[in-house]
């Protein structure tokens, strides 16, 4: 009888246990990818995908004005996805999560 009761407590504490953990967030780090940037500060430039390459790693850049790299999401086909802003130049926002600049 012990071995029962022993075996029923340990499924109910693994049950409450299990229970009461917590979702894991849907935007991990695994969804998020560097992609390194060649172009100028124009934001024509900006916003054409094939100016980016997708980079293993965040490239070394140094604070300054032009766009250096960018930690985003990928479309379907791969590609970045930008975010905007009013004036048309790449920024964080839903899909982008860091922007690095180079000198």
């Amino acid at each position: 009888m012990k071995k029962y009761l022993t075996g029923i407590t340990a499924m109910v504490i693994a049950v409450i246990c299990f229970a009461f953990t917590t979702p894991r967030p849907a935007g991990n780090a695994a969804d998020y990818y560097w992609f390194s940037y060649s172009g100028d500060n124009s934001s024509a430039q900006e916003q054409q995908l094939s100016r980016y390459t997708q980079v293993p790693m965040n490239p070394n850049c140094n604070s300054a004005n032009i766009l250096c790299a960018i930690r985003t999401t990928k479309d379907g086909s791969g590609n970045p996805v930008l975010d905007l802003d009013a004036s048309g130049h790449v920024t964080t926002g839903a899909h982008i999560q860091q922007v690095e600049f180079k000198p």
